[in-house]
C-alpha cells in the first residue's frame, strides 16, 4: 500500500497489502486496541483534523490519527478487525483511482445504484433532513446518546470505516446491486465472499470486505456496525437474493437474532404493495453528492424553508432547471432567463432535493437543495 500512500510509515513487522486491509489481516490496531495489543491513537491530531475539515474528507490527512501506531502482528498472519484498516484502504483507493474518496463513492456506488441518501456525514451539515435522534443502552434502559462525545459530533474523520449517513433504503439497494451484479462482476462477488485463511491456519469468517458463512444451504454475506447513535446490519445471500437490512438509532443493540428470523421467513412470504422505484435514468446522476464542484450554481440560504436565492453563471442562461426529489420525481422546472439571479419560493416538503441544470453537450450540473420546515 506504500506504493500508493508513502505517507504511511514502514512497519518493522512487514509489508501491508490491500489484500491484508480488505481481509482484516494487516495487524493495524482497532482504534486503541484491546487485549495484548494496545496503543493509543493520536486523539490530539484527531481533534485538529476534525476542526480543520468540517465539510470535507481527506483520507491522507486523516491517516495521521493512527499511522504512527505500531501494528500487532506480521501482516497476513492473523485476523483482527480494524476500522483504521479501512480508513487506510480509503487513502489507497483515492490515490489508485485518481479521484477523491467522495467522488469514488458517488461515481462507483451511489450513482450506479441510485442510492437516495447515502453520503458522508459532515459536522457542519447536521442535522440532516429526517435525521434520527441517537440513543444508547445504559444500565438496561434506553437513554439519549452523549452529545458531547466526539463520535456524536463528528464521524467524518473515519469515513471508509464508519463516517457515512444513510437509510435502510440505501442498504437494501446496495445488497440488491451486489446480488444482481449491477455494478461489480460475478467474479468480484465471489472474491468478495471468499473466506480468507491467514498464514496462522486459523480461518476467520471474513472474506474481502464482508463476513461470510452459510445458512439454510446458501452462501451468506453479512456485515454489522455499531458506533455512537446507531447499530446496523446487512444480512443477505448472493445466491437466492434474499436479504435483510436493519438500522437502529440505538448503539449497542444486537440485531442478529432479528435478522435471522426475518431471513428464514422470507422464502414463505409474498411481496405486497408497490416496490421502491429507483430514480429514473434520465434524472441527473448526482444523488447523495453534497455539491457538484464548480457547477456555476449557488444557493442562499441552504437549508431553507423553500424561499431562497439562486445564483448562476452566464453559461447557464436559457438552460432548463429541474428540481428532483429523492425518488427521482421532477417537482419543479423553469428556464434560466439570463438574470443570473432568481428568487424562488417553493412549497416543498422537508427533505433533500437535487437542483440540476442541463448544459447541453456537457450534460448536467447540480447542487444539493435542503428544505427544512
Amino acid at each position: 500500500i506504500r506504493d500508493y500512500v508513502p505517507e504511511y510509515p514502514i512497519k518493522p513487522l512487514g509489508v501491508i497489502t490491500s489484500e491484508d486491509l480488505l481481509s482484516n489481516e494487516s495487524g493495524i490496531i482497532h482504534y486503541s486496541g484491546s487485549g495484548t495489543c494496545t496503543e493509543p491513537y493520536n486523539s490530539i491530531y484527531r481533534a485538529t483534523y476534525i476542526a480543520s475539515h468540517p465539510s470535507s474528507y481527506d483520507p491522507i490527512a486523516a491517516m495521521g490519527i493512527f499511522k504512527d501506531q505500531k501494528i500487532c502482528f506480521t501482516p497476513g498472519s492473523q485476523y483482527q478487525y480494524t476500522t483504521w484498516g479501512f480508513c487506510l484502504m480509503g487513502a489507497v483507493l483515492e490515490r489508485a483511482g485518481g479521484k477523491t474518496f467522495e467522488e469514488l463513492l458517488h461515481h462507483e456506488i451511489v450513482c450506479p445504484l441510485g442510492l437516495p441518501t447515502l453520503q458522508i456525514e459532515y459536522q457542519n451539515q447536521r442535522p440532516y433532513p429526517n435525521e434520527a435522534a441517537g440513543y444508547r443502552i445504559s444500565n438496561g434502559a434506553v437513554a439519549l446518546e452523549d452529545s458531547t462525545a466526539t463520535d456524536f459530533k463528528d464521524i467524518s474523520y473515519k469515513v471508509p470505516g464508519g463516517g457515512l449517513i444513510s437509510s435502510v433504503t440505501d442498504l437494501a439497494l446496495l445488497m440488491k446491486g451486489i446480488v444482481n451484479r449491477e455494478f461489480i462482476a460475478d467474479s468480484t462477488v465471489k472474491l468478495f465472499g471468499t473466506r480468507h485463511i491467514p498464514t496462522s491456519g486459523t480461518p476467520s469468517y471474513y472474506g474481502y470486505g464482508t463476513s461470510t458463512n452459510f445458512r439454510n444451504g446458501d452462501t451468506l454475506f453479512w456485515h454489522s456496525g455499531s458506533q455512537n447513535k446507531t447499530a446496523t446490519l446487512i444480512y443477505y445471500s448472493p445466491e437466492n437474493k434474499n436479504g435483510v437490512a436493519l438500522m437502529c438509532n440505538t448503539r449497542g443493540v444486537g440485531l442478529f437474532p432479528l435478522a435471522r428470523l426475518i431471513y428464514d421467513y422470507l422464502p414463505s412470504t409474498t411481496l405486497q404493495g408497490s416496490p421502491f422505484v429507483v430514480p429514473s435514468p434520465q434524472s441527473p446522476c448526482n444523488i447523495g453528492l453534497n455539491e457538484f464542484k464548480n457547477s456555476g450554481l449557488s444557493l442562499f440560504p441552504n437549508p431553507s424553508s423553500g424561499k431562497f436565492l439562486l445564483y448562476y453563471d452566464g453559461e447557464l442562461v436559457n438552460k432548463e432547471l429541474r428540481i428532483i426529489n429523492t425518488t427521482g420525481q421532477v417537482v419543479h422546472t423553469m428556464i434560466l432567463d439570463g438574470g443570473l439571479k432568481h428568487e424562488l419560493v417553493l412549497d416543498l416538503p422537508t427533505g433533500a432535493y437535487n437542483l440540476m441544470v442541463h448544459t447541453g453537450s456537457n450534460g448536467w450540473v447540480g447542487h444539493k437543495l435542503l428544505i427544512e420546515k
